[in-house]
């Protein structure tokens, strides 16, 4: 299962604050990671982060990914066993934050993933919206922020699922352009939901490939 984490930060301390949720999450999820070692070393295990010469973070053979803003950090981590007790929200569901909060994907094996979150900012300029959307997006993707009424959060799932998408390549943002999230192979999933939290909207998106 791909198990995602979302708490509240701040931006001075966004980086901490994964590094947290991250080793929160794995020794409540993962904790055959550690082995014998105590709990109280588990924190040891962030030190063996490296990241190769696009950022993407590795640590040992665990497929995971951070990302942060405005108010709220998240983490996305592969887990080999089922955890029933998680809640796997629908594609484009949208959730109420109150502190904390676990939701997990069905994904039997899992080599790569991505995460992104975005606060959707409704005062944006449309402008500057469409105009990200001429130089980054697809004719399909564009198509689909100029469908509906929001465009704004309807601009920022699809900028999440293209962010989430290189992040879990590893190909850094000179991919942006040329990612199509409406036309991506059949190993490679993603989904987004739409986040509520203190007043503010967040997008959010996981992608997840099952080969290398």
């Amino acid at each position: 299962m791909i198990v995602t984490g979302i708490t509240s930060s701040a931006p001075a301390t966004h980086h901490a604050d994964g590094q947290r949720l991250l080793l929160n999450m794995l020794s409540r999820f993962r904790p055959d990671v550690f082995g014998n070692i105590p709990a109280q070393h588990h924190k040891d295990i962030l030190s063996e982060i490296t990241a190769d010469r696009n950022g993407k973070p590795r640590l040992r053979s665990i497929p995971f990914s951070v990302s942060h803003s405005a108010g709220l950090v998240m983490c996305s981590v592969f887990c080999p066993q089922d955890l029933p007790a998680l809640p796997c929200p629908e594609p484009d569901a949208v959730i109420t934050l109150s502190g904390e909060a676990y939701f997990a994907l069905p994904a039997k094996e899992c080599a790569e993933i991505g995460a992104d979150i975005e606060q959707i900012s409704e005062a944006r300029d449309a402008d500057r919206l469409l105009a990200l959307s001429r130089r980054y997006f697809s004719p399909t993707e564009r198509e689909y922020v100029l469908s509906g009424e929001n465009t704004a959060e309807r601009f920022f799932r699809i900028w999440t699922r293209k962010e989430s998408c290189i992040k879990m390549t590893g190909e850094g943002l000179q991919a942006l352009s040329r990612t199509d999230t409406f036309s991506i192979s059949a190993e490679t999933l993603i989904h987004s939901v739409t986040l509520l939290c203190g007043g503010e909207k967040y997008s959010a998106s996981v992608c997840f490939g099952t080969r290398r």
